[in-house]
């Protein structure tokens, strides 16, 4: 599985292979690099890692081929918590149990 990274380059956004020093694609804004990523990872299995501004791990997005024909669906995952209309970061909570 081949693996691309999501950074900030000059005043631009890009998508590069790992190792690669040309880009496979470029937007100005992170959510049309993101958007863009997506479409360009149909048909493809690949782990994409989004970065911060200081170049840390925001997300990890796996791409696998899904059963629906040329299709691709992205697996996200993320080390934070969720954050909700106010913010603040959530834990995942448990249910409790009823006694």
């Amino acid at each position: 599985m081949q693996s691309y990274h999501i950074t900030k380059e000059g005043d631009h956004w890009k998508l590069a292979r790992e190792g690669s020093a040309r880009a496979s694609l470029t937007a100005e804004t992170k959510r049309e690099i993101i958007s863009a990523t997506s479409t360009f990872m149909k048909g493809k299995e690949a782990l994409v890692k989004i970065h911060k501004l200081d170049g840390g791990i925001q997300e990890e997005r796996t791409y696998v081929t899904g059963s629906n024909p040329g299709g691709t669906s992205p697996r996200a995952s993320s080390s934070r918590g969720k954050k909700s209309e106010s913010g603040k970061t959530k834990s995942a909570r448990r249910p409790r149990r009823l006694q």
